[in-house]
């Protein structure tokens, strides 16, 4: 939480056991213990097959994002 924010980050089901519900039982908790503590907005960035899920479960699509990393600096300096 910050400040009325929910924030997801980092969620992620182990491949093995993907397709049991257990990513929804998760968001469906995750989300319901935010709105106890008062979020009235949920942030999340999410992989192509989350999208899936979290449009299932309600989240729209507000932006795309770009996540980049910068160039590799030798570690020799």
């Amino acid at each position: 939480m910050v400040g009325a924010d929910a924030i997801a980050d980092r969620i992620e089901t182990d491949p093995a056991h993907r397709r049991r519900g257990l990513g929804r039982a998760m968001m469906s908790a995750l989300a319901e213990a935010a709105v106890t503590h008062g979020a009235r907005t949920g942030l999340l960035i999410a992989s192509e097959e989350g999208q899936r899920l979290y449009s299932s479960l309600g989240w729209h699509h507000e932006a795309d994002v770009l996540i980049a990393r910068g160039p590799v600096v030798p570690s020799d300096r």
